[in-house]
């Protein structure tokens, strides 16, 4: 094998290993709404939402988003976006303190014009339980937090307060493994 051949071997073995260190914290889907197929009143609501999702541990806590974008046939209809920040309160990582923010905007439009409008937007804060495995590819969260709704003047909602309980579990499967790329896959 010549210098050329493996250098040609280790940049196709680097570049093959990057997109799967990412594979772990975020995500982009494409989710499409076969309702309208199915039923006549749901003509209104979009067909098509892609979301883009991260969750990414660190040494204080983690931090964790999802960004979820509705189209239209000519374009972006609106957005919708959860931020939330945890920090550990214990040595073992599984209390933390959680912080979020939930919020977004639509657009639409009537016979003659169109018209834009925000979600009544909202912050959550408390406290989480957190169970993960040493590689992050299998997790367990339970919150209880207390969530402030804020005004929207554009339809007239009031300020209130409330209660959210969050439980989530995941588990992430990896499609390409290195065990594969050892075995002389791109040998």
């Amino acid at each position: 094998m010549n210098h050329k051949s493996s250098m040609r071997t280790a940049s196709l073995r680097f570049l093959t290993l990057f997109p799967i260190m990412g594979i772990h914290s975020q995500n982009i889907q494409v989710h499409y709404d076969l309702g309208h197929s199915l039923y006549n009143d749901l003509t209104p609501r979009q067909s098509v939402t892609t979301t883009v999702e991260m969750f990414k541990p660190n040494t204080w806590g983690s931090t964790y988003f999802f960004i979820d974008i509705d189209y239209k046939n000519d374009g972006v209809k609106g957005s919708y976006w959860e931020i939330s920040r945890e920090f550990n309160i214990t040595k073992n990582k599984q209390f933390a303190a959680h912080v979020e923010y939930n919020g977004g905007a639509e657009t639409g439009e009537t016979d003659n014009s169109y018209y834009g409008n925000r979600y009544q937007h909202a912050v959550l804060a408390r406290d989480a339980w957190n169970w993960h495995s040493k590689n992050y590819r299998k997790t367990f969260s339970v919150q209880l937090l207390c969530k402030y709704y804020f005004s929207n003047h554009h339809r007239a909602l009031r300020p209130y307060n409330s209660v959210q309980l969050t439980e989530v579990c995941s588990t992430t499967v990896s499609m390409l493994s290195q065990p594969l790329l050892r075995n002389g896959l791109f040998k």
